[in-house]
């Protein structure tokens, strides 16, 4: 299942704090998920994540992990071909 999540920041972030979130990153994988894609972007937000993970609650289970360092809007998303299936 494909995530895409958009990440602000409580405050600047220290490089204590993208060292953390590295090790977070590793930990995410060790369960299973996969971290595709970590952009940087002007505007709202501070990052976008493309991300996947097996289910639901392993997504959740991951976010609450770095909760205390931002806020996120977090998205499940469909592979468009897998749509496209669906309708035919």
């Amino acid at each position: 299942m494909y995530f895409v999540s958009l990440v602000k920041f409580r405050r600047s972030l220290t490089k204590e704090d993208y060292a953390r979130v590295d090790k977070v990153v590793q930990k995410w994988v060790a369960k299973g998920n996969r971290v595709h894609k970590v952009l940087f972007t002007l505007g709202g937000y501070d990052q976008v994540w493309f991300w996947e993970s097996e289910n639901e609650r392993t997504a959740l289970q991951s976010l609450m992990e770095v909760a205390d360092l931002g806020i996120s809007e977090t998205m499940a998303a469909i592979d468009r071909e897998e749509v496209l299936r669906w309708n035919t």
